[in-house]
């Protein structure tokens, strides 16, 4: 059973990850496609190759998350017909 407080915990880092891995994505894309510009005027103009090579990159990432969740281990039931959840009740105003 999970206390509510490694919850909170979970829910936090999960967060956290997702922001910041968004963040690093979101950075390696525009760099992919800078490496493949052209600046005119001060406009920067991305080339075909900067997409494509954003899009190999996304899909490395992509093939990635599928290894790393190959290893992450499955949850085991505590006993047979338990969901191991508490019902919460309502405490009556005596």
């Amino acid at each position: 059973m999970v206390t509510a407080d490694e919850q909170g915990l979970g829910s936090g880092m999960l967060t956290m990850f997702t922001n910041v891995g968004g963040a690093v994505f979101t950075a390696l894309m525009y760099a992919a496609l800078a490496a493949h510009s052209v600046t005119m005027k001060g406009t920067a103009f991305y080339q075909n190759a900067g997409y494509s090579l954003a899009f190999w990159v996304g899909a490395g990432f992509a093939a990635l998350a599928l290894v790393v969740s190959v290893f992450i281990p499955r949850l085991k039931d505590s006993a047979p017909g338990v969901s191991g959840l508490v019902p919460q009740t309502a405490h009556a105003a005596a």
